[in-house]
């Protein structure tokens, strides 16, 4: 398994997701980790990005999205309610080099890559209040990759 990494903006926090995700203070003098906490996931983790604001952060297994508010204090990561939220796609364990979830550039929108067998995004509108996700009408949506598997471009135009 790959782990996924993830620092929030104030630089105070690590978050690595590999199978259940552990959140470490950061030492803003010798950048020394404390375990501070550990989050289970219904399956092994797959993805996982904190928002801009570090006040959210979603952990994906592929065929759910977990939804978690923040405490930027502690590192607490608390469920939202409705969390997970389905993908539309299936567990899907099996993934290389990728981080497979993804922010626009306004933390209004989640994208999620679900490969090998989906070979498709689904993409989120994110309640700012909340955290909570819709998924929006017509994903997930296919992908093409290359003929050797290995690469996908995708554009996204934001309205």
């Amino acid at each position: 398994m790959i782990p996924f990494a993830a620092v929030n903006p104030a630089g105070t926090l690590l978050y690595l997701a590999a199978g259940e995700i552990t959140t470490y203070s950061i030492d803003a003098t010798t950048g020394a980790l404390t375990s501070v906490s550990n989050t289970g996931l219904q399956n092994e983790a797959t993805g996982f990005a904190v928002n801009r604001t570090g006040s959210l952060a979603y952990a994906t297994d592929g065929a759910s999205v977990y939804a978690y508010s923040v405490n930027n204090t502690t590192g607490a990561l608390t469920q939202v309610a409705g969390s997970p939220f389905s993908t539309g796609g299936s567990v899907d364990l099996i993934f290389q080099d990728s981080q497979l979830i993804a922010f626009d550039q306004t933390d209004g929108y989640l994208y999620v890559a679900n490969r090998f067998a989906n070979n498709n995004i689904s993409a989120f509108s994110i309640d700012s209040s909340t955290g909570a996700l819709t998924r929006i009408a017509g994903t997930p949506v296919g992908v093409t990759t290359s003929i050797n598997g290995r690469y996908t471009l995708v554009t996204v135009k934001i309205p």
